[in-house]
């Protein structure tokens, strides 16, 4: 049996509208930090085709550091 990873009272369509966002959309999210060896490139570079199988799709990238201004747009 694996670890349960519920959270009591997280409902994610809150959570949603809390940041902003629509409570029917996708969301992908990476957290780490924003360095080279992570590769948080690849995400971005994979998201066309990401969005266009899944179009109300929106990525959250959460972390800071070195690559950060070149991969915050």
């Amino acid at each position: 049996m694996g670890k349960d990873m519920r959270i009591p009272g997280f409902h994610p369509r809150d959570e949603k509208r809390k940041i902003g966002l629509s409570p029917d959309c996708n969301v992908l999210m990476t957290t780490g930090r924003l360095s080279s060896w992570k590769r948080q490139d690849r995400v971005i570079r994979a998201l066309p085709r990401i969005v266009a199988e899944f179009p109300n799709t929106k990525y959250l990238m959460i972390g800071d550091g070195p690559n950060r201004s070149s991969l915050d747009h």
